[in-house]
């Protein structure tokens, strides 16, 4: 089943200090293979980032939960 679309575009605007050269954190979120290790909440993998095909602005990600070892 389809959603409805969005009536419009959203937009995110994030804001952070960090200890960490420019170039550091510019990598960190348009490097796909550094943004595999970070992006995502707490018990998450990102197994796949890449930039979009389509050569927009922008990427795409997938998120996959991690399993439990007990």
């Amino acid at each position: 089943m389809v959603g409805p679309k969005p009536s419009r575009e959203a937009t995110l605007h994030l804001t952070r200090t960090f200890a960490a050269p420019r170039e550091t954190i510019f990598r960190a979120w348009t490097d796909p293979e550094e943004l595999k290790k970070w992006w995502g909440p707490e018990g998450y993998a990102t197994p796949t980032a890449k930039e979009r095909e389509d050569h927009e602005k922008g990427w795409s990600s997938c998120l996959d939960r991690l399993a439990r070892i007990l």
